[in-house]
């Protein structure tokens, strides 16, 4: 830290300075209030989610990319069918025993949220609307492992079929902030965003840290089980069960100490950890029938049952201090906060889903496809939070001309409980024709559609009391001048949040395969996304009893509600993903194929590389 008291002869120069300085300072809370504790906003925007949440989980050997939801139904092959009806584990596909393992590259992922944004930018926390947001890049979660493994062990009942499927998430990476956090905290800032005079001059010095990670791991495993009833009609179970943990820590303290100019210290410690439980039940059954051998229909329809808990604390204090004096002036700082907060989520639901296949082959070198499914989600939620932060500062300079005396308190206490549901319907087709123009080429063209509507409520009940006090005193031996800014909040009330997203996404998946030899075949596709979302979000705020005083001025309101509604965002986003593969087949009942998918997405400022991936996957069919 760089700062040296002035000589007695500049006295004069910054007796001006310092007057000018404590009247900024004065003014700091009207100029950053609510930078840091957003009290409108409610704590269902933190919970943290992943697209596996309350859905069937299938392994898919396409799963990269953009083309991971589009292929079901376009590129025929067992486990791609397995996600359309579980009866397809009957396939002719294979014959005695199947397996399939890969090996695949991370993805890198840019986060973003799905509405308006509160960003904290450690001075401040800034609303940033549509269409700029803010963008954290983190790796996707990717499987470690895939495997899966099929058998027809009895020669008498050949078509009794018996598999597994199974993946496994691990996943190390520095611990991420919640971005919708109603609350966080900065050395140097009290909860209100005001800052301690001479708060940027804080040193801070690594003595010792802690953590700085999150872990993430997964297990999905699916049995499956089939049997020719007739020989026109096969019926297939699928069983599934998922579980995910996330948990992570991060903390640190620092601690500097110096007496070369004037006695000073200062210290800093942090300590942030969160946790999040998921698993699921997932059991669903199918039925495909068989009219003719060109002709397959199907029906389908399951059922999910699963919980996810998700828990975050944080803790922070800070202490800095210093005393400089001499025969001409003395000089006193110091900066005192602590703050704790504690949030917990629950979520209890699942879903129901069902669907129907068709497949038909019109030629020899013709193959019709649709599947449509659909699937009523039902989630509910439960949250609950309590927040504390208070800080104090005093700074006082005195010279035989004058003094400057200045003081700073500030209190927060936050107890929230709620409980609210969350209710959506996703439905999902898929129209795909396969031709066969000569012997090594074929063409897949498809059309995929989904439509998902979800709607969040939550009541969120909150007890909130809030104070600051700050004072300000320059005195000289023919006047004096005060200035004192007091402010205090106490309420009582019930944010009642809705949230509307409505999504409407078109795939268009193209691939062609060309076989050049026996043992190898080339892959291209192509797979254009667009996706449509249209969001509504508002917030009504009851109030119980609100209770404002500003220095001497107060105003008392019961019964009475404020309403905050985010203009309805419309927002569209397209994206290109590639496909190159090779195949290569050594003998008939064995292959290795190699992907690799360079994806694009369309900005704003145009086209833009967003991510790329690779994929090694062995196959045995025998």
């Amino acid at each position: 830290m760089n700062r040296l008291m002035p000589r007695v002869n500049e006295r004069k120069p910054f007796e001006r300075i310092s007057r000018w300085i404590m009247v900024i300072l004065w003014a700091l809370p009207a100029i950053l209030a609510n930078a840091q504790y957003l009290d409108e906003q409610v704590l269902e925007k933190s919970f943290e989610k992943a697209d596996f949440f309350f859905h069937p989980h299938s392994l898919n050997p396409y799963g990269l990319g953009g083309f991971g939801t589009a292929l079901p139904g376009v590129l025929h092959e067992y486990l791609l069918d397995l996600q359309i009806n579980p009866a397809f584990v009957l396939s002719d596909s294979i014959q005695e025993q199947y397996a399939y393992t890969d090996f695949r590259s991370s993805r890198e992922m840019r986060s973003k949220t799905v509405y308006p944004l509160y960003a904290d930018f450690a001075s401040s926390s800034s609303y940033i609307p549509y269409p700029i947001y803010l963008t954290e890049s983190r790796k996707e979660l990717e499987p470690v492992f895939s495997g899966a493994y099929f058998i027809r062990p009895f020669s008498r009942v050949k078509h009794l079929t018996f598999g597994l499927t199974y993946q496994i998430i691990s996943q190390d990476e520095s611990y991420y902030y919640i971005p919708q956090d109603i609350y966080t905290s900065n050395v140097g800032y009290d909860y209100n965003g005001n800052r301690a005079a001479d708060a940027q001059n804080i040193p801070v010095t690594d003595v010792s840290g802690g953590d700085d990670r999150m872990h993430q791991e997964g297990h999905f495993i699916n049995f499956h089980t089939g049997l020719k009833i007739i020989p026109a009609l096969d019926i297939g179970i699928q069983a599934g069960r998922v579980v995910f943990d996330r948990d992570g820590a991060y903390g640190n303290y620092n601690h500097w100490d110096d007496g070369y100019y004037y006695s000073g210290n200062s210290s800093y410690g942090r300590e942030n950890a969160r946790t999040q439980n998921y698993n699921h039940w997932d059991i669903s059954g199918g039925l495909n029938f068989h009219p003719n051998p060109n002709t397959t229909a199907g029906l389908t329809a399951g059922w999910l049952k699963g919980d996810v808990s998700q828990a975050m604390n944080q803790s922070h204090s800070s202490l800095y201090h210093y005393n400089y004096g001499s025969s001409a002036s003395t000089d006193t700082n110091m900066w005192f906060s602590e703050g704790f907060d504690a949030k917990s989520w629950d979520h209890d639901g699942g879903s129901l889903y069902g669907g129907l296949n068709l497949i038909t082959r019109k030629t020899d070198k013709g193959l019709f496809s649709f599947h449509y499914s659909v699937l009523r989600e039902k989630v509910d939620m439960a949250v609950a939070g309590s927040i504390s932060d208070t800080s104090y500062h005093r700074y006082r300079y005195t010279s035989v001309d004058y003094e400057n005396d200045s003081r700073f308190n500030s209190s927060l206490s936050d107890e929230r409980s709620g409980q609210g549901d969350q209710k959506a319907w996703r439905h999902s087709a898929t129209v795909a024709v396969q031709l066969e123009p000569e012997e090594r080429t074929r063409l897949r063209f498809g059309l995929h559609l989904e439509k998902h509507d979800v709607e969040t409520h939550t009541s969120e009940n909150v007890l909130a009391d809030r104070f600051s006090d700050n004072r300000w005193t320059w005195r000289n031996p023919d006047s004096e001048e005060n200035s004192w800014n007091y402010e205090s909040v106490k309420e009582k009330k019930t944010l009642n949040w809705d949230l509307r997203i409505r999504t409407f996404k078109i795939q268009i998946p193209i691939l062609i395969t060309y076989r050049m030899s026996r043992v190898a075949e080339l892959l291209f596709g192509v797979n254009r996304t667009i996706s449509r979302w249209n969001i509504t979000d508002r917030t009504l705020a009851v109030f119980d009893y609100r209770e404002k005083i500003r220095n001497t001025d107060r105003e008392y309101r019961e019964r009475f509600g404020e309403r905050y509604t985010v203009p309805t965002e419309i927002r569209t986003d397209v994206t290109t993903s590639v496909m190159a593969g090779l195949t290569v087949t050594p003998s008939d009942w064995f292959n290795i194929r190699l992907l690799v998918v360079p994806s694009y997405a369309k900005t704003y400022w145009g086209s833009r590389f967003s991510s790329y991936q690779w994929w090694i996957a062995f196959q045995l069919l025998r």
